[in-house]
């Protein structure tokens, strides 16, 4: 049966062609239209995976998120594993913290008397709106240092300008610090020095800056509570999200209009006093982009497979129409219709075979299952033509071909 296919195959060259060029072309653009969806499926994996997700610590309305006197547990659970399923320490990255020391004041600069100055603590210039480089305000560091001193656990700190005498660099800024825990106790004080690395110029604004890391050290030593007036952070893996809402769903509410209270008990707290912003509108754009490319995908395969089955029909109608004096002839002696059926299907189906291996092999035949689900649509369509011909009266075929 094969080598009969294969033998009329030969004898109408051209539209053996040209079924071979249509399967060809089409299993050329199905495997094109899969090619172009790894392609998106790969670019979104390398954005979503990079795109930043931040939390950011704030008031129950979601309005405020600087001065808020946060809790340590606040601090703690972004910074030190409070439990397994509790702490969003393992599943973030550049905690950024700001701290304003109580009752601090500077003693001198370079041994002459100071001002009552409070001293702020920073991971990172950026926590504070004073020095932020987005608000135009831009911190003159002296040779050697940089930002990174905010990061380091490191005796140093950024004052402002007028502290410092015109041209002076050296200079060393001791502080006192002081703590009572109740009006009734005598105060705690510690004095520690600092090395300054750089100047601000902010009118109205006199606080000397120094790592966060420092703050936390001064508090352990005068047993301070510690706190914090702003915390945020980075997810260091966006594809745990969903484990960064568990955890963050047990320390802070969702940011709301009204700032409801839920009932909560922790550390004397009977309500969760603060919400975490969670900025995921990168991730949201980029999953929002792959659904629009992949329904487009989907609406171009679709479209193509259904354009494949009315060609294939009519492909197949016109083929066997230019040859049914043949078919007929065939009939007439005797040769079954199953296998007249047979014959010409697998003739086809040798064809469309062929094309589609052909436009399939730049992308290596992926996806196999379209190139298939093509094949048994091309099989239906060649098949449905077939029977609506071989079920037409003989002796009509032959007189219209006389």
């Amino acid at each position: 049966m094969l080598s009969f296919a294969f033998k009329q195959a030969k004898r109408n060259l051209v539209s053996t062609l040209a079924v071979i060029l249509f399967a060809a072309i089409v299993s050329g653009v199905l495997c094109g239209l899969q090619a172009m969806t790894d392609a998106k499926q790969r670019k979104y994996d390398e954005v979503y995976a990079s795109a930043p997700v931040t939390l950011t610590v704030c008031n129950l309305t979601g309005t405020k998120t600087d001065d808020l006197n946060l809790a340590g547990f606040a601090t703690r659970a972004f910074t030190k594993s409070l439990g397994i399923t509790k702490s969003l320490a393992p599943y973030v990255k550049d905690v950024q913290i700001k701290m304003t020391m109580p009752f601090p004041y500077s003693l001198n600069v370079n041994g002459a008397p100071g001002n009552l100055l409070p001293v702020v603590g920073l991971t990172s210039p950026e926590m504070d709106r004073n020095l932020s480089a987005q608000n135009g305000q831009v911190i003159t560091y002296f040779d050697g240092y940089g930002d990174y001193v905010f990061a380091e656990h490191l005796a140093v700190c950024v004052v402002p300008a007028w502290m410092m005498p015109e041209g002076t660099e050296a200079v060393t800024v001791s502080i006192s610090f002081m703590y009572s825990k109740l009006p009734s106790t005598p105060p705690t004080f510690t004095n520690m020095s600092f090395r300054v690395v750089g100047t601000y110029e902010e009118e109205g604004v006199n606080n000397i800056y120094v790592p966060y890391s420092m703050t936390e050290y001064l508090c352990s030593s005068l047993d301070m509570p510690i706190t914090a007036d702003a915390l945020r952070a980075t997810v260091n893996d966006n594809y745990q999200m969903d484990a960064v809402r568990e955890c963050a769903a047990h320390w802070f509410e969702e940011p709301s209009m009204t700032g409801e209270r839920e009932p909560w008990r922790y550390a004397g707290f009977f309500y969760r006093p603060y919400a975490l912003r969670i900025d995921d509108s990168a991730l949201v754009a980029v999953e929002e982009e792959l659904r629009n490319s992949m329904r487009l995908n989907e609406i171009c395969t679709t479209l193509v497979i259904v354009f494949s089955a009315v060609a294939a029909f009519f492909i197949a109608f016109l083929t066997i129409r230019a040859r049914k004096r043949e078919i007929s002839l065939m009939r007439s002696m005797g040769v079954p219709t199953s296998q007249t059926f047979l014959t010409l299907v697998a003739e086809q189906m040798a064809c469309v075979g062929i094309g589609t291996v052909g436009g399939g092999l730049f992308f290596l035949w992926n996806p196999p299952l379209r190139l298939l689900l093509f094949l048994g649509i091309y099989c239906a369509g060649i098949s449905l033509a077939l029977l609506i011909f071989l079920n037409l009266n003989l002796l009509s075929n032959i007189k219209e071909d006389e």
